[in-house]
């Protein structure tokens, strides 16, 4: 297999400035996670308090949780043996990896503490195997950029202080993407098996398979490698083939819910629309979303950086701003948002709209990689002292921009930034629940503990 040479063992002690960078961004990223903890975890603190058990607030020192808490608690009692009425209600089953992997330090620590560590050691593990590529695949100035930009990333700070599987969305993006480049390397048969396995694998933490997925299918056809494509389509099922007859016949559950319905609603809704006037009324609203969910699915600054970038480039006469990669996921998301938004008015949950950006974060990874790429070439042309300074300037501005939101909630939420960022990032309260949760349960990560009078 060709260009697979990142995954060599990298003395970082060749460059005393990558080590130290390193370092650096390793303890912002750990204190950003840790202050995201407690009663700062945006993925609680951001639900509205008018709603009865939203979201919960544990009874021993009052840190809060998702009020879906049940729904991801239920991963771990189908583990640990419990009876199926104490877990078959769950619309998560079919998403088992994070827990399988979250059991172990969930058994010894219980399960909220557990969760939370295993998320720690997940964005770890993701952040050094990413911050290697990066440096293998585009040079020092570019990983240098990449772990600023993911240490500060709220897309991880988001949901990393909740016990649950949504913490795996960042890190699973991360290996898929590098999985999706090796596969685009891929010349035989056997590196293409292991590759779809990986992925499917990958497929049982999250919903990624119709992001990923599909952009790997996208790759092999613009590769013009036809015959890969049903050993693709077998491998990257065949985790969930396996783990869906598991959970049917082992253990009586299923997949079928509410949740793994609206897909089928979604496509049915093509064939029979019915509200002519109305979904004429829903496509107007198409570029106004497109827009929205482009910006807020990734926090604003990310974007913005990336536009700028891209400009950067496009004066610079770069070539490759984009690789077959980076067009392939692209292109599958926007697919997907194309699907999602052009549908005819269907009933049931809505996957339309400007209320769950969130479902389109994996688009961060082509982001983040087109930027560091640029940031990269840039840094390394000569007599280009205003176009490596406009380039510096902008890469501090949005690390600044996403410092705001990621330490927004311990710092009480100078000007609201964290609020409204996480708020657009997904709408499910009011944009002031934020506030109103900092106000009555304080501002408190593990282990300030605050017991009920």
């Amino acid at each position: 297999m060709k260009g697979t040479s990142f995954i060599q063992p990298i003395h970082m002690g060749q460059s005393k400035n990558v080590k130290y960078h390193f370092i650096c961004t390793f303890f912002v990223l750990t204190i950003a996670i840790y202050c995201s903890t407690g009663t700062l975890a945006p993925y609680a603190n951001t639900l509205n308090l008018d709603y009865p058990g939203y979201p919960t607030a544990d009874p021993e020192c009052q840190y809060l949780y998702n009020g879906d808490y049940n729904h991801f608690e239920a991963l771990f009692r189908l583990l640990d043996g419990e009876p199926r009425e104490a877990w078959n209600f769950s619309v998560l089953l079919r998403r088992i990896l994070y827990n399988i992997l979250a059991y172990p330090l969930m058994k010894l620590c219980g399960h909220d503490l557990g969760g939370i560590i295993t998320n720690l050691l997940l964005t770890w593990i993701a952040f050094i195997t990413f911050t290697l590529f990066i440096l293998r695949t585009i040079g020092i100035q570019g990983a240098i950029a990449g772990m600023w930009l993911l240490a500060l990333y709220p897309g991880i700070t988001y949901y990393v202080g909740q016990p649950f599987l949504y913490a795996f969305i960042v890190p699973g993006s991360l290996w898929l993407y590098m999985l999706l480049w090796l596969l685009e390397r891929s010349e035989t048969v056997r590196s293409a098996g292991l590759i779809s396995l990986s992925m499917g694998v990958l497929f049982t933490g999250y919903d990624f398979i119709v992001f990923f997925g599909l952009a790997a299918i996208m790759l092999l056809l613009l590769r013009k490698q036809f015959l890969y494509i049903p050993l693709m389509i077998a491998g990257m099922l065949f985790p969930s083939i396996l783990w869906w007859g598991s959970l049917r016949y082992f253990y009586g559950g299923s997949f079928r819910s509410n949740n793994t319905q609206v897909y089928s609603i979604i496509i049915k809704s093509y064939f029979l629309p019915k509200d002519y006037d109305k979904w004429f009324e829903l496509l107007k609203e198409f570029p106004g979303l497109l827009l929205f969910n482009f910006f807020f699915s990734c926090f604003l600054f990310l974007p913005i950086l990336f536009l700028f970038m891209l400009f950067i480039s496009v004066l610079m006469k770069r070539q490759q701003y984009f690789t077959l990669v980076d067009i392939t996921l692209l292109g599958s998301i926007f697919l997907i948002f194309i699907g999602n938004n052009l549908a005819p008015p269907y009933e049931g949950w809505q996957m339309r709209g400007e209320w769950m950006a969130r479902l389109y974060q994996p688009i961060f990874v082509v982001l983040v990689m087109s930027i560091v790429r640029t940031y990269h070439t840039i840094m390394h042309r000569k007599n280009e002292r205003f176009t490596k300074w406009l380039a510096y300037s902008l890469l501090i501005i949005t690390l600044v921009g996403n410092g705001v939101v990621v330490f927004g909630p311990i710092l009480n939420d100078p000007w609201r930034v964290s609020s409204q960022l996480y708020w657009r990032f997904y709408q499910h309260s009011a944009p002031e629940s934020m506030q109103i949760n900092l106000e009555k349960y304080g501002r408190r990560p593990l282990g300030f503990c605050r017991r009920q009078p």
